[in-house]
C-alpha cells in the first residue's frame, strides 16, 4: 500500500542510452535525479537535472556496463 509520502512525491522515468533515468522532487523545490539505482545528485530546476543527466551519460557512456 502506497503511504502519503509517496503520493506526494512526483516523479518521472525515462531512459537515456537505454538506462532508467529517474527524477523525483526532493525537499526545497530541488530535483534528485537517480540513474539505474544509483543517486547522481539534486538541482534546482528539471530541466538543469535532464542536461546534467545526459552529460553524466555522454562522459560515462562505455564504462557502465
Amino acid at each position: 500500500m502506497k503511504t502519503l509520502k509517496d503520493l506526494r512525491s512526483k516523479s518521472e522515468t525515462k531512459k537515456i542510452n537505454g538506462y532508467p533515468v529517474t527524477f523525483t522532487n526532493a525537499p526545497g523545490g530541488k530535483v534528485k535525479v537517480t540513474i539505474d539505482g544509483d543517486e547522481l545528485d539534486t538541482y534546482p530546476t528539471q530541466a538543469e537535472a535532464e542536461k546534467m543527466a545526459k552529460e553524466f551519460m555522454k562522459q560515462y557512456k562505455g564504462k557502465m556496463k
